[in-house]
């Protein structure tokens, strides 16, 4: 490829990734706005921020009241049927929960399902409101969660019952440790891989953190979590990656095991040493090593841009493989043309055919003088003619297609 050309598409990949990298940019941050929105409100409640006891509303008159052993459901009928995959499985979830708390049976809770964010804040504790972008509270002192239908803001539908999921995490882990004191990352991690909330969102958000070595310190991963945190996707990436660690190790059933200990007075640190064996530092240190030798793909590290940069590439690369393969093809075919030439200059009639097997013939000195670019050829009566060639009839028939005219020649 000559040099003007080379630079002229240098210059246009590059303008191709400048223009990828500003979109994506601009993307990256509009997400990432949303993202603290939606997920940087508390969605744990563990007191009034003044120190007041909670309190709970009444639920509203016209509510279905469902009860399920020591399980209160709420909700507004005109709901019914939105609910009707939560209502159908909160049972198999809350039996699967208490399964890896290892709790025998389950306390006391109310389940308050609601129409949108409003209604779930008129029917809170008033002395803690769940946040204005939450779509989804728990109060374990009070053994009650709600959760909203509709998400704040956008007013799209929520997945009721994986949000439902997530804060009954929390108040479960709460029973099963007799509210010991807990870490919020902990207890954050533990409800999104209980709720199954992966997406690829965190996977790209901790692959990059890992990559360029900016993950948060464990000491500091609580204060990632306030609401005017920027780091607070990767704390909850952190958390929930760093539990499904210990329980890729052990199984869940050791989260029964940590909550006994902690029942019985043990503090945080030590009910991991007795739970999995070493101690939260270790245990960071070992999550760390992990997560840099894991397999995390370049792309996601790098962003969308880096795809288009390397599909752009290999096009080029194609590009550049084609073309030097038609020179190739061109040069052999005026090859082909000048022997032929040489042939008819000599006076030997070429008759053209399709290309034939070798065959052994007695060829004319003159001919194969000519075919050999040779005007005085070696004194011998016969050759071996070449697969290229066809010897019949003491004429020599070669290069099948080198005086074909384009449309004649197979595709």
């Amino acid at each position: 490829m000559n040099a003007p050309l080379l630079q002229r598409f240098l210059s246009l990949l590059l303008a191709l990734v400048m223009a990828l990298g500003s979109t994506s940019v601009a993307h990256a941050q509009s997400a990432a706005t949303d993202a603290e929105l939606s997920r940087t409100a508390r969605d744990l409640v563990t007191e009034a921020p003044d120190g007041r006891a909670l309190t709970i509303p009444s639920r509203p008159a016209g509510y279905t009241v469902e009860r399920r052993g020591p399980v209160t459901i709420a909700y507004p009928p005109n709901l019914a049927s939105t609910l009707r995959r939560t209502l159908d499985n909160v049972d198999r979830d809350l039996a699967s929960l208490q399964a890896q708390f290892g709790l025998r049976s389950l306390p006391a809770l109310e389940i308050r399902l609601v129409a949108d964010p409003d209604v779930m804040r008129q029917l809170a504790p008033p002395q803690a409101p769940p946040p204005a972008y939450a779509v989804g509270v728990a109060y374990p002192s009070l053994g009650l969660t709600l959760v909203s239908a509709s998400a704040p803001r956008t007013w799209e539908a929520s997945d009721v019952r994986r949000v439902l999921r997530h804060e009954l995490s929390h108040l479960l882990l709460a029973h099963a440790t007799n509210h010991a004191p807990l870490p919020r990352w902990f207890s954050e991690g533990v409800a999104v891989e209980q709720a199954g909330e992966h997406s690829w969102e965190r996977f790209e958000e901790l692959a990059r953190a890992s990559a360029f070595d900016r993950l948060i310190p464990f000491h500091e991963l609580d204060a990632a979590f306030s609401d005017r945190s920027s780091r607070v996707d990767l704390a909850y990436a952190q958390s929930a990656d760093f539990v499904g660690f210990l329980l890729r190790k052990d199984g869940h059933a050791r989260l029964g095991v940590f909550g006994q200990h902690l029942s019985t007075g043990v503090v945080f640190d030590e009910g991991m040493r007795r739970t999995w064996g070493m101690s939260l530092r270790f245990a960071e240190n070992s999550w760390k090593d992990e997560v840099k030798n894991r397999h995390l793909l370049l792309p996601f590290v790098l962003g969308s841009s880096a795809l288009w940069l390397g599909s752009a590439v290999l096009l080029f690369v194609a590009y550049v493989r084609s073309k030097r393969r038609g020179r190739r093809i061109m040069a052999r075919w005026a090859e082909d043309e000048a022997r032929a030439d040489r042939a008819v200059a000599q006076g030997v009639v070429i008759p053209f055919t399709h290309r034939a097997p070798t065959v052994v013939e007695s060829v004319p000195e003159a001919a194969s003088a000519a075919v050999n670019g040779d005007s005085a050829g070696p004194d011998r009566s016969s050759r071996s003619v070449k697969n290229d060639d066809v010897a019949a009839g003491g004429i020599v028939v070669f290069l099948p297609y080198a005086r074909k005219k384009p449309e004649q020649l197979p595709n």
